[in-house]
């Protein structure tokens, strides 16, 4: 079983890219605003109010942060450019936190 969801992942990255942009839009769209990794980390997305964001806003999120995934070395040139926008912008948003109008922040809880 596990050996076929290997291969499909791998031979659908587009599969994998869906699941992903799923996942991450409902932990981060939840009453949790994040996913496993940035609660581990004491991170969370919100708006620019500092509230919830919803399922729209986490989705386009995600699915523009894992658009170029499935592309050969588009990813990497996509993730140069989202992280100059996170080190050296003013507001620190990387490009999906700039398309859906959210911002990582550490955590309030």
């Amino acid at each position: 079983m596990a050996k076929s969801i290997i291969f499909t992942a791998a031979k659908n990255p587009f599969l994998v890219t869906a699941i992903f942009a799923i996942y991450s839009a409902l932990m981060e769209g939840s009453k949790y605003r994040a996913t496993l990794g940035k609660m581990a980390l004491g991170l969370e997305v919100v708006d620019a109010e500092e509230n919830k964001i919803g399922l729209k806003a986490a989705f386009l999120r995600n699915i523009i942060r894992g658009f170029s995934l499935p592309i050969k070395g588009l990813y990497f040139i996509v993730m140069l450019v989202s992280c100059y926008f996170a080190f050296f912008t003013e507001n620190k948003q990387a490009l999906h936190d700039k398309a859906a109008k959210t911002f990582v922040i550490e955590s309030q809880k």
